[in-house]
């Protein structure tokens, strides 16, 4: 794999990248449902032109009302002007414009409308001044420093009669937040306007039928502090002027096939209408140049011919996917092998590192190992790379949920300087740091669609080794929880152990086993014999290290031990609830994780109907190397029973 790597790097070719990452990026800013199909249109000539065939750009309804998988399309939206202009205030502003779409559009929030009785003056408030009791009737509210304006505040603010809001700060918290570095002592930062995606009265990512007007603005962190000082002073009024328009329309998805042997498909997905250079150009670039690379490594003889068909799909993140999922097959097992996520490609920053998640225990995949292979091999002696062995879902890889059945990897830039702002250009972008990140994703891919028959032997062999070592993980992490008295209330620590251990064998054989994808008729009979021998062998010194803390639950966990095992749940609905449109809007409350981030995902993506509430709470602890805590086990458990209160969710046996 290095040398097919260092291949790579020799024949991408950065200045197309560089030239197409910055026309995409340039066609996105605008953030409107006209520039998405100037985009979309884009990046259909690009695929033609780089040899893909059956491209298609698919127009999914965009009306605010239409759902794919719990995931409610979102309204079309346009705009061509939105300016906010301070004209009383205690406090002089040099420049009494702080917003205005025409100097940067992410100054005007999506889903922005104009006011019903035209551009007008109003009064601008605190969000604290709000809450201490201050009149928000017509006003404009100013959120506070660390409120996110996607969280809720919109729907508070249009229950007490405001017209919009407006976010003047970064809300992000960059001491918690993985994929950001000392955003708020960087000087730039403070100046930067903050793209705002997803500012709604719920759930929802974007604005749909029955959400409410309202007019937002976003300004710098800088401008936001001053205009907090003056509405604290005295006050404040601004003039709104704003044309933006909801309306119904399309969500296109773009897609193109290079085929191979086999009908199979490896996807790789890059979503568009995020107008940020690393978020997503690069991706979407990065696909059509990763794609055209192979095809010349491939006709140079330098990799093997093509075995799988290679099918790129570029739309929205999560809705546009969940679309396009429906559309092509509800389980998409059937006929794709797997997919590769690119979002979010490392791009240039000192110290970023580059995250490898693989796809989680149940949907098994053999591209697992040969990722973590490449990983081992090129990651470098910097160590560059950071591998995720049980992967995850969220965003970018929700389509590993097995009601969908698609194995999704991802390779994910951390540690950004810049994450949605206005200085995320392409004066952040390092050429030569984006081609590495090309080359180590290419690589990949070119991997998994190239593997045939003669070298899957080999392939097995690997992913044994890495299985074996996958096992030794797990006991070491056992052998620490040992020895720190670190143990889950939702087990005795000897049963435990051996369960614990036989999940771990359980998703090696399995991802093993999906090697039969490429050759049906593969033994590898040997190879899960010795590892389930070695598991055995682990477990047998993990219990003698144990015995003296055996049954150290009190009658509380107890208790709770047996609840839980008697509830039995299966999933209802394709996808993860997300929207949560079969529920009443004045019902719908936030998920825990969000859903799609964290170990919520995992409990449902485990739940068949064939384990109790119990196991899928010990598999989300052991996926996610966790501990819950009681607090934690009655989240899960009260959103569990919401869910089934409104369909998601079938529960199998009565609740005691």
């Amino acid at each position: 794999m290095k040398q097919i790597y260092q291949n790579f790097l020799d024949y991408v070719d950065e200045n197309k990248l560089y030239r197409e990452t910055e026309k995409l990026w340039m066609l996105e800013l605008p953030q409107t449902s006209k520039a998405f199909a100037n985009s979309a249109a884009y990046c259909y000539e690009l695929l033609k032109k780089s040899g893909f065939l059956q491209c298609e750009v698919i127009n999914f309804p965009a009306d605010g009302k239409t759902s794919y998988q719990d995931k409610r399309m979102p309204l079309a939206w346009n705009a061509s002007s939105g300016k906010l202009t301070i004209t009383q205030s205690k406090i002089v502003f040099d420049d009494p414009v702080i917003a205005d779409y025409h100097r940067h559009p992410f100054s005007l929030i999506r889903g922005s409308v104009a006011l019903p009785g035209g551009n007008t003056n109003v009064r601008i408030i605190t969000e604290h001044q709000m809450n201490s009791g201050t009149s928000a009737k017509g006003t404009l509210v100013l959120c506070e420093a660390d409120t996110n304006p996607g969280n809720g505040i919109l729907a508070t603010v249009l229950d007490k009669g405001a017209l919009g809001i407006i976010s003047g700060a970064d809300y992000r918290d960059d001491t918690s937040d993985p994929f950001i570095i000392e955003k708020i002592s960087h000087p730039a930062v403070n100046d930067a306007i903050y793209w705002i995606n997803n500012c709604t009265e719920g759930n929802n990512w974007h604005v749909q039928i029955d959400d409410r007007p309202f007019v937002g603005f976003s300004i710098s962190p800088r401008t936001g502090g001053k205009l907090r000082e003056a509405c604290n002073q005295g006050e404040v009024c601004a003039f709104i002027e704003c044309d933006g328009i909801r309306s119904e329309g399309v969500l296109p998805a773009v897609t193109g096939i290079i085929p191979g042997k086999s009908p199979q498909e490896l996807w790789i997905l890059a979503h568009l209408y995020e107008p940020l250079s690393d978020d997503n150009s690069t991706g979407v670039a990065g696909t059509i140049e990763i794609s055209r690379t192979i095809q010349r490594m491939i006709a140079d003889k330098i990799i093997p011919e093509q075995e799988f068909t290679i099918r790129v799909v570029f739309t929205s993140e999560v809705y546009g996917y969940a679309a396009f999922a429906e559309r092509n097959k509800k389980f998409l097992k059937d006929n794709a092998i797997g997919a590769i996520n690119i979002d979010s490609m490392i791009s240039g920053n000192p110290g970023q590192r580059l995250h490898v998640m693989l796809s989680p225990p149940p949907t098994p995949f053999w591209g697992n190992y040969l990722l973590e292979n490449l990983v081992e091999e090129c990651s470098g002696k910097n160590n560059i790379a950071t591998l995720h062995e049980n992967g995850g879902y969220g965003d970018d890889t929700f389509l590993n949920d097995p009601t969908i059945g698609l194995p999704t990897v991802w390779m994910l830039g951390k540690h950004k300087k810049y994450w949605h702002n206005s200085k995320l250009t392409m004066e952040t972008i390092d050429i030569g740091t984006l081609k590495r990140a090309c080359a180590l994703a290419g690589t990949w891919i070119a991997s998994v669609i190239t593997l045939n028959k003669t070298m899957t032997p080999n392939a097995v062999r690997k992913a044994y080794s890495i299985g074996y070592s996958h096992l030794h993980k797990e006991y070491r992490r056992i052998i620490t929880d040992i020895e720190t008295a670190r143990y889950s209330v939702l087990s005795d620590s000897m049963k435990n152990i051996r369960e614990r251990m036989e999940y771990q064998l359980k998703t090696e054989q399995n991802r093993m086993i999906s090697f039969q994808t490429v050759d049906p008729d593969i033994d590898m009979s040997e190879y899960l014999t010795l590892l389930k021998k070695e598991t055995e062998i682990l477990i047998s010194n993990l219990e003698k290290m144990s015995l003296e803390i055996s049954g150290s639950h009190n009658n509380e966990d107890e208790n709770l031990v047996r609840s839980l095992s008697k509830h039995f749940y299966t999933r209802e609905t394709t996808g993860f609830p997300f929207d949560l449109i079969k529920i009443p809007k004045h019902m719908r409350k936030p998920l825990p994780d969000n859903m799609i981030y964290g170990s919520f995902a995992r409990i449902l993506s485990n739940m068949d109907g064939t384990k109790s509430l119990l196991r899928l709470l010990q598999e989300a602890e052991w996926e996610e190397h966790d501990v819950f805590t009681h607090e934690r086990i009655k989240e899960y458990t009260q959103a569990i029973e919401y869910l089934t209160k409104y369909g998601y969710l079938k529960t199998l046996s009565a609740c005691l």
